[in-house]
């Protein structure tokens, strides 16, 4: 081994030797290294850049995972989740009535999204929430609550690869049918009202497939589906709306278009969810028609 080591290093010092003793070839070398550099930066440029989407990535979904509501207990209906539902639906949790446990737990108004790992939507829309947090008392003007947003991740499984979800859609089936028939049938819904008709046919679909969530587990809906629950009864629509959800909507960047932001920015993002917050622009009844939208 040693001999052959030997005769290698030597082919390389002889080769190095020829190199430091002929002029013609270094200048040669650095051209052509110059070269090599120049055409190798726009595949360090992609090689970074898909090392910060990944990242960017990643930090979207961890924002979903962090404010996820447990579903540790689905199995015997008592996970987090099937505690708020079952205060929604106005039932006594832990010894408080419905709207009081909510009150005390989640506060009287909050962002509810339904989300997965794995979810696109949800990692695009992260970046509006996260501008409503910073900028909220700007952007909604309300001194009486603070920015809350809370999710469930779906596609949670326990140890035997079951989605938990599927246990809580089951007790409450009730509750999202209801719900799911309600909004995609809810005539003065004003998101329905001021988008377009695509758009509109778009959003009744995936609404109507909460009807439909105990069938596949909770796995065939559209994520995000992002409920407002307000408790504060601000709005005319806080006490007519089933089960105190006031607003319903997907991925709403789709829907920037409509409410005329120029581009689809943390700005405009933070401020849709504004909008929604404060039953503004696309939250607000005929503001299509009396904007000439």
């Amino acid at each position: 081994m040693k001999k052959v080591l030997a005769v290698v290093g030597g082919f390389f010092v002889k080769i190095g030797r020829w190199i430091a003793n002929t002029a013609w070839v270094q200048p040669l070398l650095i051209v052509g290294g110059i070269f090599a550099i120049i055409f190798s930066i726009p595949y360090i440029k992609q090689g970074i850049e898909g090392l910060q989407t990944t990242e960017s990535v990643d930090e979207a979904t961890q924002y979903y995972k962090d404010r996820a509501i447990s579903l540790t207990g689905a199995e015997d209906h008592k996970s987090d989740f099937d505690k708020l539902l079952s205060a929604l639906e106005g039932k006594e949790v832990d010894n408080k009535s419905g709207k009081d446990y909510i009150k005390a737990k989640y506060g009287e108004k909050f962002f509810l999204s339904l989300g997965k790992e794995d979810c696109a939507y949800c990692k695009e829309c992260v970046g509006g929430y996260k501008y409503l947090n910073d900028n909220f008392k700007s952007l909604t003007n309300d001194e009486t609550n603070k920015f809350k947003f809370v999710t469930v991740m779906l596609d949670t499984t326990n140890d035997d690869d079951e989605y938990l979800a599927k246990y809580v859609f089951e007790e409450h089936q009730d509750f999202f049918d209801e719900v799911g028939s309600q909004f995609a049938e809810w005539d003065d819904y004003a998101l329905l009202n001021n988008i377009s008709a695509s758009q509109k046919s778009s959003l009744i679909a995936s609404i109507e497939k909460l009807e439909n969530a105990t069938d596949d587990n909770g796995q065939g809906l559209d994520t995000p589906t992002t409920f407002l629950i307000d408790f504060t009864a601000t709005s005319e629509d806080a006490e007519v709306k089933p089960f105190n959800i006031t607003a319903i909507f997907c991925n709403y960047v789709d829907y920037l278009s409509a409410a005329k932001y120029p581009d689809t920015t943390n700005l405009y993002k933070g401020s849709f969810l504004a909008d929604a917050w404060t039953y503004s622009k696309l939250f607000e009844k005929d503001w299509a028609r009396n904007n000439n939208a």
